[in-house]
């Protein structure tokens, strides 16, 4: 194999990896986010106060957590595979 299409593999691998990461919590309990452990503590402190927001109110947030943080992680993939690409155009025209 010559070296392109190792790197070419190599990248598709990683980004597999970095795409799949986020479906973890499908499979393994992490437990709860850090923004309900800080509700949870503000409530304990001071039990009147009420959150501003409720997350449940919209839709099921543990369900679609993952998926959404699997998009933001592809948008941003893609805007910064896009930006290295433009690079590598740019410098290999200004020879």
């Amino acid at each position: 194999m010559n070296k392109k299409k190792l790197i070419y593999i190599g990248t598709v691998i990683i980004v597999l990896a970095f795409i799949s990461a986020p479906l973890l919590p499908y499979y393994v309990d992490f437990g709860t986010g850090t923004d309900n452990a800080a509700t949870d503590m503000i409530i304990n402190i001071k039990p009147d106060v009420k959150p501003w927001f409720e997350y449940d109110a919209l839709f099921d947030m543990d369900k679609y957590e993952p998926l959404l943080f699997c998009l933001q992680l592809s948008l941003g993939l893609g805007i910064f595979g896009y930006c290295y690409h433009l690079l590598r155009k740019y410098k290999n025209t200004s020879k």
